[in-house]
C-alpha cells in the first residue's frame, strides 16, 4: 500500500483533525477553499476515500462525513516531528563532522567514568529537595519527549542536579568542566532523533535508584545510560561517514 502522501492530502487531514466533527466532502472543500487551496469535491472525496484506507479516517455512517483516528493522529504527529527536524538534519549535516564526533565520544568516555562515581555518592548524600527537583524534570522531560519538544536543557539540568547533589565539589567541578568541552546538547540530541533514540526511560531509572539510595543500581543505571550515547554517537558516525 502506497505511503507517500501529498502536502493537499496532509492539509486535509489536519483541517479534518482540528474541525473536531465529522466532515463531508462538500464542507471540506468550502474549508480548503478558505485556505487557499481550490479543489473540488470529486477530489476531495478520492483524497478521504484514500484516507480511510489507511485507517486514517472513519466514517459510521454514509452521510455523517469522516473523522481523523488515532492512527491518524498518530501520522500527524509523525510528520510534524519530522518537519521539525529537517532544519536540524541540515544544521547536523555544516556542523557535525568526524572531528566533532570524535570530541564527542571522548566526552561521554569520561563522563562514563566520572559519573560513576558521582552518582554512588549522590544515591547517599542527595537531598529530598533534589530528588523533587529531578522528579519534576524528569516528569517534564517524558511530556516534551512525547510532545516531540527540544529537552536539551532539562538533560543539561537533570545530570547538573546529580554532581551538586553528590556533595564533592571537586568531582562536581570536573563534570561542568568536562561538558562544556564537546556537547552541544541541542545538536546532540538532534543526532540522536535523527537515529531514532529517544530513550524515554534512562532518567528516570536513574532517577528511582537515587530516590531507593541504591548505590549499585545507580551506578548500573548511569553507566547504561551513556553507554546508550556512546552507541548512538557510533550509530550516526556509521551511517554517515562510513
Amino acid at each position: 500500500m502506497d505511503m507517500t502522501f501529498t502536502d493537499r492530502e496532509i492539509t486535509i487531514l489536519e483541517v479534518i483533525g482540528e474541525y473536531g466533527e465529522p466532515l463531508g466532502a462538500w464542507n471540506l472543500a468550502e474549508l480548503l477553499d478558505d485556505k487557499g487551496i481550490h479543489v473540488g469535491t470529486s477530489t476531495v472525496g478520492r483524497t478521504l476515500n484514500r484516507l480511510e484506507k489507511h485507517g486514517f479516517l472513519t466514517k459510521q455512517q454514509s452521510n455523517q462525513g469522516r473523522s481523523i483516528t488515532e492512527k491518524g493522529r498518530a501520522f500527524l504527529s509523525d510528520y510534524r516531528q519530522e518537519m521539525q527536524l529537517k532544519p536540524l538534519s541540515r544544521r547536523l549535516r555544516d556542523v557535525l563532522n568526524a572531528r566533532v564526533l570524535e570530541k564527542y565520544l571522548m566526552v561521554l568516555e569520561a563522563r562514563k567514568v566520572l559519573e560513576r562515581a558521582i552518582v554512588r555518592l549522590a544515591a547517599t548524600e542527595i537531598g529530598t529537595d533534589e530528588i523533587d527537583r529531578l522528579e519534576r524534570n524528569v516528569q517534564e522531560r517524558e511530556n516534551r519527549l512525547r510532545q516531540s519538544k527540544s529537552h536539551a536543557d532539562l538533560d543539561i539540568a537533570f545530570h547538573t542536579t546529580i554532581a551538586k547533589a553528590c556533595r564533592n565539589q571537586v568531582l562536581s567541578l570536573l563534570y561542568q568542566t568536562i561538558t562544556t568541552l564537546g556537547q552541544q546538547s541541542e545538536l546532540f540530541q538532534a543526532l540522536r532523533q535523527r537515529v531514532g533514540a529517544p530513550y524515554l526511560t534512562s532518567h528516570r531509572e536513574i532517577l528511582e535508584a537515587l530516590k531507593n539510595r541504591d548505590p549499585e543500581r545507580a551506578e548500573k543505571s548511569i553507566v547504561q545510560h551513556i553507554d546508550m550515547l556512546i552507541a548512538d554517537v557510533k550509530r550516526y558516525w556509521d551511517t554517515y561517514f562510513t
